[in-house]
Formats: C-alpha cells, structure tokens, sequence
C-alpha cells in the first residue's frame, strides 16, 4: 500500500494510518525501517519524519482492515 499518512493516525512507533488502513510496525525489527532512496534508518527515525501526508510504502499482509508489515518505506 502507498499513500499518505492520515491526520492524527501515528500511535507512539508502532503504528499509523494510511488511506485509512492501520499499518501496524509493532513486530518489524530496525532493519525493516526504511528512509527515501531505501536506506535503513531504524524505527525511532522512521517516526520521526512521520507526519500527516507524508508518503509512505508499505509491504505485509492485509487482514481486517490492518496491514501487519513486514517494511515500510518513506517515499521521496
């Protein structure tokens, strides 16, 4: 899935929405945390450029209405 960030939709670093889809980080080790041109910035970096619109990726399987990832991807 890719899009932006939803207003008001980050919970701490484990979780944010996107076109109102939960990508849920909780179980993603540092190395899953990508920044723009794919680099690996781990997961205290990867929300701290999060913010409302802010476009992201994100792989992992969609069940419920939530994605548990296994990347995520600032996009540039």
């Amino acid at each position: 899935l890719q899009g932006p960030v939803d207003s008001g939709s980050i919970v701490g670093t484990t979780s944010f929405k996107v076109l109102n889809v939960i990508i849920d980080t909780a179980s993603l080790p540092d190395t899953a945390f990508h920044g723009e041109d794919d680099v690996q910035i781990g997961r205290a970096a990867f929300f701290a450029l999060l913010g409302s619109g802010r476009v992201v990726k994100a792989k992992g399987t969609f069940a419920g209405g939530t994605i548990t990832a296994t990347e995520v991807e600032i996009d540039d």
